[in-house]
């Protein structure tokens, strides 16, 4: 019986162990995948914004991505934007 109800305490445990969404560490943002990797070099959607995580797999913010992107201090890009203006990297 306990054999039982530990088989399934683990099984129920590993479903629901690797989830999507953003960790915080330390003073930086990260966005684990569902597969649980984290993304990294890349643009990122949740709840209808996009966010650069750069090759450490932090997200940026307050500055211009590689690809030539503002993004505000929420790391959020920047969709209009009157006005150009480009952060320093």
């Amino acid at each position: 019986m306990m054999t039982c109800i530990l088989s399934w305490f683990l099984c129920f445990w590993g479903a629901f162990s690797a989830f999507a969404g953003w960790e915080k560490q330390g003073e930086d943002y990260r966005y684990r995948n569902e597969g649980g990797t984290y993304a990294a070099s890349q643009w990122v959607m949740d709840q209808g914004n996009y966010y650069y995580l750069g090759a450490d797999g932090t997200m940026w913010s307050n500055t211009t991505t590689p690809d030539g992107y503002l993004v505000a201090a929420d790391g959020s890009w920047v969709l209009e934007n009157p006005g150009f203006r480009s952060y320093d990297n």
